[in-house]
């Protein structure tokens, strides 16, 4: 056994401006006789920077040959790093393989400075770090707004591949629309063409157990809240579904790769006493006064999940993205899944792209491809890069995130956009789940500074179209600092009769200094920002920016009513209850 002493943190509290750094200082001594220390790390796999460290030996403070003694290092922490009260585990081994653990902690402060005003070289430059992808130029980027369009684009595109269709989508139904679109898929496998699919699991079959375990928690929380008879449950032809695909998949006319969060989870170390769960997942227990520090034993589980949750159907690791790629040479991504709602009432958006940028959207669902197919069984699909250059577009960059890596590249890329941000942010969401993390602690900045923050996101009348406005309440529950700080946050107007279909909102869009605008499949929540696989379109481009912009405030003007200070405080006071036991749900959505 090892004991670790005498840790201290200098200084113990710092920013994450990327200029400052915390000095790490403990005593290591050994229990076993006739051995020495062979490793002393710091362990910060539980954070962005995803490693650990080694502390070096001080010479001034060290028993030879035992190698016992003081150990330090000097860690630094990089620009926005999530702000917080980090526990870092400080791992020690011997030469008869004693172990043993410490724990430090210091508090990181949000102060990542102002980023170079969007659009210049300098704003590009650090984007392009981020974003983990360059800038191109003379992209043609068509916007899907109606569902009618965006169907019809999808169909026509369809029609004119010639050699490859990749799809990635959260759902696809086997009838109405979803069928539609797999009947001309279909017909393309019929004619010899590499069709490749990425689906998720759970999502994908609600008559499973998984899938049901999600919608009864909706219903319990419904129940709960006693506030009115549930509808009944709809179902999709999930039957239709498989029995279409699969046999063209065993014949090998079908590429199809279903992803399942267990495919990237870890097994948990139950032993390993210093485990800690992720920064991002600590910092929300320290909100809600929980314990962060409770042993992994004690966290019913011996599998681990997204940030040390136990990997529950409810919980796991899932695929959001939605991608369409045809012949390397024309694509759309947005927010729309394969199912009639998101072509037929619900609001929506998606892109259609032509140009170089269709090369890092091809690239990066290949990279999906791979890491969630088994090579055994599936053949790798092609890689095709046919992009053209437009002559003349937009410049564009596709970003995506894959937290099971530790990739979270969309996120950091909005907080540099957010940072950049002189005179407003715009934004669409289905939803604001936002408790504490780095994506509320930039936009909370950016109102600070003056900017002019305004976010549109769903109503209880809205939410009613899916799980009996869970989401309604738990977006109500992280509203109140945003409010306080001056960002206005409007709502979807629903139809008046609660019969009729409800109009949705399922776009996720942002608007940045009217010149930089990103559309995808990114939420600003705690599951797009570290659970869920995710990406955004940026597009650099004022007159698009201005064009999004206009668009914005007709659905602010036509189709939407401010949550004001007053009407926020009669909200929170109508609807305790149901904001309180929401709060246990908030990790769904």
């Amino acid at each position: 056994m090892i004991t670790i002493k005498d840790i201290s943190i200098t200084p113990e509290q710092i920013t994450n401006s990327g200029l400052e750094t915390v000095q790490v200082r403990c005593t290591v001594f050994s229990q076993n006789e006739n051995c020495f220390i062979t490793e002393v790390g710091l362990d910060l796999r539980h954070t962005m920077l995803n490693d650990v460290f080694p502390l070096r030996p001080d010479p001034n403070n060290l028993l030879t040959p035992s190698a016992e003694g003081v150990y330090t290092c000097l860690l630094e922490a990089p620009r926005f790093m999530d702000s917080g009260m980090y526990r870092m585990p400080i791992l020690a081994s011997d030469s008869k393989e004693g172990t043993g653990a410490g724990m430090s902690r210091f508090q990181l402060d949000w102060n990542p400075g102002v980023s170079p005003q969007i659009g210049t070289p300098e704003f590009v430059e650090i984007q392009e770090v981020y974003g983990d992808k360059p800038y191109t130029e003379n992209n043609q980027v068509e916007v899907l707004e109606s569902g009618q369009e965006a169907l019809e684009k999808r169909l026509k595109i369809i029609e004119e591949a010639e050699r490859q269709i990749n799809i990635q989508t959260y759902t696809l139904e086997g009838g109405g629309v979803g069928g539609r679109l797999m009947d001309a898929l279909l017909k393309k496998v019929d004619q010899g063409l590499e069709v490749n699919v990425i689906l998720n699991v759970d999502s994908q079959f609600p008559s499973s157990p998984l899938s049901l375990m999600r919608l009864k928690a909706n219903q319990w929380f419904y129940e709960w809240t006693r506030t009115g008879v549930a509808e009944p449950e709809k179902k999709k032809d999930s039957e239709s579904f498989w029995d279409r695909l699969l046999p063209r998949k065993k014949s090998g006319g079908l590429n199809l790769a279903l992803f399942s969060g267990r495919s990237v989870g870890v097994p948990a170390n139950p032993a390993s006493k210093a485990h800690v769960v992720d920064h991002w997942l600590s910092r929300m227990m320290d909100e809600k006064k929980t314990k962060p520090d409770a042993p992994q034993e004690d966290r019913l589980s011996t599998y681990s999940g997204p940030g040390g949750l136990p990997a529950l159907p409810l919980l796991d690791y899932a695929v959001h993205e939605k991608i369409m790629v045809v012949d390397g040479e024309k694509a759309i991504v947005g927010g729309r899944n394969l199912e009639s709602a998101y072509f037929e009432h619900w609001q929506d958006l998606d892109l259609y792209v032509e140009g170089p940028v269709v090369e890092q959207i091809q690239a990066g669902f290949l990279k999906n491809f791979d890491e969630i197919a088994d090579p055994e069984t599936h053949i790798r699909p092609t890689e095709i890069y046919n992009s053209k250059p437009q002559k003349a577009g937009a410049v564009a960059q596709f970003v995506q995130s894959t937290p099971w890596s530790g990739l979270n590249n969309v996120l950091l890329a909005m907080c540099n956009a957010l940072q950049a941000c002189q005179s407003s942010f715009y934004a669409v969401s289905q939803y604001l789940v936002l408790p504490g993390s780095m994506l509320r602690d930039a936009i909370l900045d950016a109102a600070g500074r003056g900017v002019d923050v305004r976010i549109l996101t769903n109503s209880d009348r809205t939410c009613k179209e899916v799980g009996f406005s869970t989401a309604y309440y738990v977006t109500l529950n992280y509203l109140d600092e945003l409010i306080e700080a001056g960002v206005r946050i409007y709502e979807a107007l629903g139809d008046d009769d609660e019969k009729a279909l409800q109009p949705y909102l399922h776009s996720k869009e942002f608007i940045f200094d009217q010149r930089l605008a990103a559309v995808g499949s990114f939420n600003l929540s705690m599951r797009s920002s570290h659970i869920e696989s995710e990406n955004l379109l940026f597009v650099c481009d004022k007159e698009f920016a201005e064009d999004r912009t206009r668009a914005f405030f007709n659905m602010l003007e036509s189709k939407a009513r401010e949550i004001t200070p007053k009407r926020f405080k009669r909200l929170r006071e109508q609807s305790k209850t149901r904001i309180e036991m929401s709060r246990h749900l908030e990790l769904l959505f």
